[in-house]
């Protein structure tokens, strides 16, 4: 009794160790990629700051899991509709046909999240009014949702393929079910999942980047609109910086000076990682609703405070 509680208390605490190992590398390529669009990489990372990456990590996990869920969900009545087709299609290669779903609670979930990307499709079309990005804004939608189609009719035909093994062992078969190298076999489910899980990041628009800020923005890292307090010693550089890439007075007058410096509508890029933060502060817009944005980057000690009214 004793031996099996130990055992299962080491299987426990390598799962921990793992889950943390896997968390941390994750989570710090995320943070690599997202500050490689501002070229702006933290320094002076402790040992807390790599324990935050398995935060970042759960956060992004869960938030991929809802939208892979939300396509997956989308993908259901394109089983219902045109099972009948895709199984003759099947057909032609000897491939198990797919079963369609029949849940009630599944169909009717599909046909509701269909009409919000369809809403959000639209409502992207208002906003932009431009038609070729808005088609392409849809393929790239419902492009994830034909790669979860695909998963979906593979999966059954795996399992398929799986019970039928089972039963009468063939090279043919193996041949389906697993991707040899040498003598190691991988199943080719696992490979299929990695392959979708990597391809949907990159197919639909935009998705890898709003997950990255959605994320950071969630774990503080990346904060909008705010008030930042700080330190007078760097009043005359950042209205030197602001003056010389705008060469517009208006927004120097933003920069009040008490005790401490304060400034108005900034967007704080990155923060709580390492020993600088980075400050977006934009410009007014012009006659021609242009503005521009100055990236900044100051040690976080000279940051004494943030505001942010909700």
């Amino acid at each position: 009794m004793i031996s099996n509680l130990e055992s299962i208390i080491k299987v426990i605490r390598n799962a921990v160790a793992l889950f943390g190992l896997v968390g941390n590398v994750f989570g710090a390529i995320i943070i690599f990629f997202y500050c490689m669009r501002y070229d702006f990489y933290p320094v002076g990372i402790s040992v807390g700051d790599v324990l935050f990456c398995v935060y970042i990590f759960i956060i992004y996990g869960f938030l991929y899991f809802i939208f892979i869920f939300q396509l997956y969900m989308a993908s259901q009545i394109s089983l219902v509709l045109f099972g009948k087709s895709i199984n003759k299609f099947l057909n032609r290669f000897n491939i198990c046909p797919t079963i369609c779903p029949k849940e009630k609670i599944k169909i009717f979930l599909s046909i509701l999240i269909n009409l919000v990307f369809l809403a959000y499709i639209f409502y992207f079309w208002v906003q932009k009014e431009k038609f070729v990005e808005t088609a392409f804004f849809f393929l790239a939608i419902y492009g994830g949702v034909f790669i979860l189609i695909f998963y979906c009719i593979f999966n059954q035909h795996w399992d398929n393929v799986y019970k039928i093994n089972q039963c009468e062992p063939s090279e043919k078969n193996i041949n389906i079910l697993y991707f040899k190298i040498g003598k190691i076999k991988i199943s080719s489910k696992l490979i299929i999942i990695i392959y979708a899980l990597i391809l949907l990041l990159f197919c639909v628009n935009n998705m890898m980047i709003n997950l990255t800020d959605i994320t950071l923005k969630l774990a503080g890292v990346r904060q909008a609109s705010v008030t930042i307090y700080i330190d007078k010693n760097y009043q005359k550089l950042l209205q030197s910086r602001i003056a010389k890439i705008t060469k517009n007075s208006t927004l120097n007058s933003e920069i009040k000076c008490f005790e401490l410096c304060y400034i108005e509508n900034v967007n704080i890029l990155f923060s709580g990682i390492g020993t600088e933060t980075l400050l977006e502060i934009k410009t007014p817009k012009d006659k021609q609703g242009q503005q521009q944005a100055l990236l900044i980057s100051l040690p976080s000690s000279a940051i004494k405070g943030k505001e942010q009214i909700h």
